[in-house]
């Protein structure tokens, strides 16, 4: 296993932000590096990081609930005890926590934000096309606050 900071990842809110010597580290499995090494992370390589971490959490004896897909992102529950005994913390670092945050990013455009920011433009009688951060910028442009945009479509 390869080694990588944390990059930011927090606790609990309230959790004072640890001192640069004391950056959270974890261990990167050889899988999830290699899904990364192109900087491109396909949507196989998704599934794949998705289903070593929660083999990872059933090894140690817990379950994910409520496992689903929205928006081309896998939603999941953990079960608190996994939480507190360290073990999901363990398997989605190890397994998924960078293939994870990489495909977020690069679905944004379809996600849900972008889906909701669409029903603010079409709702302003605007053009609900392009990228979320064109939906954004149009929003703006008219004068249309994005919270509260995204608030009404909740």
């Amino acid at each position: 296993m390869l080694s990588l900071a944390s990059l930011g990842i927090a606790g609990c809110a309230g959790d004072p932000a640890p001192e640069p010597s004391e950056t959270p580290r974890f261990e990167l499995s050889v899988e999830q590096a290699a899904a990364l090494e192109d900087g491109t992370v396909t949507r196989d390589e998704y599934d794949a990081a998705f289903r070593r971490y929660e083999s990872c959490i059933t090894e140690a004896g817990f379950a994910l609930v409520e496992v689903r897909e929205e928006y081309q992102v896998i939603r999941y529950s953990v079960p608190n005890e996994a939480v507190v005994s360290g073990v999901d913390d363990d398997c989605y670092n190890g397994e998924f926590v960078l293939v994870d945050s990489q495909w977020q990013v690069s679905v944004e455009d379809v996600g849900e934000v972008a889906s909701l920011l669409a029903g603010c433009l079409i709702e302003a009688g605007l053009d609900s096309s392009g990228t979320k951060a064109e939906k954004e910028q149009r929003l703006e442009s008219a004068g249309i606050s994005i919270d509260a945009c995204l608030d009404s479509q909740r």
